[in-house]
């Protein structure tokens, strides 16, 4: 898992790690959309837990110990071939101010080459994702997790019909409740569950007559076991 550099390309590179790291695996996990592509890490060996989740294993993830604040570092995570990077220290001390250095030194690794990849920084403060902005336009996008909301909450003051867009994305009228048999998740967890349907939205399961809707993510699937799913009628 650990390895000295990574040498491929159209790889997802992480930069640094989070305690959002985990979920952030377990997401890259859940889809066959990334079968065949790697996904790298680099981080200091010292922020690495011990007990690295299942989703590491399962991914396949390259683990190079070193720090994305470094350039030497950098390289050894091949950057310029990459489809995305992410920076993300988020809740780690200065998390900000080394983004936006990691943010930098790709900028000058990647600026003499014309494919440039997706590069997304996670910051806390607003005055960093400005600061990011400005520096680097549109070469690395600041995701600042203050504002996401409240930005959402002005868009949809400022535009009356943008609030019908939410709401529709994130309601489920007009959908039908199924009971769909999971004997092929038999030892799953729920959080697994949750991104097994393409077209449909796990609520809960149902076990020997007893629903639980939004179970731990944790809970392990039984024999017998059916998910409870929101879908669009089958009739249509």
């Amino acid at each position: 898992m650990f390895k000295r550099h990574f040498s491929g390309v159209n790889h997802i590179l992480l930069l640094g790690w989070s305690f959002s790291t985990p979920i952030i695996l377990e997401e890259l996990a859940q889809t066959d959309l990334l079968k065949k592509k790697k996904i790298v890490l680099i981080a200091p060996k010292k922020d690495i837990p011990g007990n690295l989740p299942a989703s590491a294993k399962k991914l396949g993830l390259k683990i190079i110990s070193g720090d994305p604040e470094n350039p030497d570092d950098l390289r050894l995570g091949m950057p310029d071939k990459a489809s995305s990077i992410l920076i993300n220290l988020y809740g780690r001390p200065d998390n900000d101010e080394k983004a936006i250095i990691i943010a930098g030194q790709l900028n000058a690794l990647i600026s003499q080459n014309g494919d440039i990849p997706k590069i997304t920084a996670v910051v806390e403060d607003t005055s960093a994702a400005q600061r990011i902005t400005e520096k680097y336009n549109s070469r690395v996008n600041p995701l600042c997790i203050k504002i996401l909301f409240p930005a959402i909450i002005a868009q949809i003051s400022r535009q009356r019909c943008l609030s019908q867009v939410y709401d529709e994305i994130l309601s489920f009228r007009g959908n039908e409740i199924y009971f769909y048999p999971a004997a092929q998740y038999e030892g799953a967890t729920y959080s697994q569950i949750l991104r097994a349907f393409e077209n449909a939205c796990t609520v809960g399961l149902l076990h020997r007559g007893q629903v639980t809707l939004n179970p731990p993510w944790q809970l392990l699937s039984k024999k017998m076991t059916r998910s409870l799913c929101l879908r669009h009628p089958l009739q249509e």
